[in-house]
């Protein structure tokens, strides 16, 4: 990439390697005058070399909308369209279903594979000596005997790996956990004077907070979509000053 033959080399061991840390004059140096540059909203149909084409007229300057917005990963901090993010979806959650839960659905345990017996929707799963002795316990919302995940609503405890077997009431199933995951990503004021303020499962429930002001589950489906929407909006230099830019770059760096 045309960007980095602008940086000073430095030497890494026995070898020659590029001098990254000088990114932050870089990005400096771009922000001093806030109108050098002007704000756009990525489309689908939008990559980062067709907006280099489109703005400066080649693709070599992918680089200069890259460090503009402080984009590291092209694969990941540029924005996704919809087919590509829920590609991401899938193989970061194992599935949108799994990313995409329910409100109510709090927590994805995945049990070992010398376990016996299934579960049932309805069935109260949980850790200890019985029921009412819990460690922990939740309700079934679902069983997938394949991958041997268990879904649950109605936690109480955390179902660590180390608390113990996963069994019902009525016995006939026992499990070992090997992972567990949040299937909800945070709680937080959806409108009101606090709106936008994360709050607790324990304030999410209880009807005496924030009263009068809607509460809202966030599942990780949503929150990688919130994340992945304001991708879009990304900040590209004019391209009256890409020379000066570029002649400033030599001077500092070579």
């Amino acid at each position: 990439m045309k960007y980095f033959s602008y940086f000073p080399q430095i030497e890494y061991g026995t070898e020659q390697a590029t001098n990254l840390l000088v990114r932050a004059k870089i990005r400096d140096l771009v922000r001093e005058n806030v109108y050098s540059y002007y704000n756009y909203f990525v489309k689908d149909s939008d990559t980062p070399e067709s907006l280099s084409f489109g703005v400066y007229g080649s693709t070599q300057y992918v680089w200069l909308l890259f460090y503009a917005n402080d984009i590291f990963d092209p694969l990941y901090d540029w924005v996704l369209a919809e087919r590509e993010f829920n590609e991401y979806i899938i193989t970061k959650y194992g599935s949108i279903g799994n990313a995409r839960s329910e409100a109510d659905e709090v927590m994805l345990l995945t049990l070992d594979s010398s376990g016996s017996g299934t579960f049932y929707v309805g069935q109260q799963a949980f850790q200890g000596v019985s029921y009412t002795n819990s460690i922990s316990r939740g309700l079934v919302t679902g069983w997938n005997p394949t991958t041997r995940q268990l879904r649950l609503k109605d936690v109480v405890g955390d179902f660590h790996p180390n608390s113990g077997n996963v069994v019902v009431t009525g016995g006939g199933v026992s499990y070992k956990i090997n992972s567990r995951r949040d299937l909800i990503h945070h709680y937080e004021i959806l409108s009101g004077d606090d709106a936008g303020t994360i709050i607790d499962r324990k304030t999410f429930l209880d009807p005496t907070s924030f009263i009068g002001q809607e509460k809202k589950a966030v599942t990780f489906f949503e929150s990688e979509k919130r994340d992945n929407e304001a991708r879009r909006n990304i900040k590209i230099i004019d391209n009256r000053y890409v020379t000066t830019i570029i002649n400033e770059l030599k001077t500092i760096f070579l």
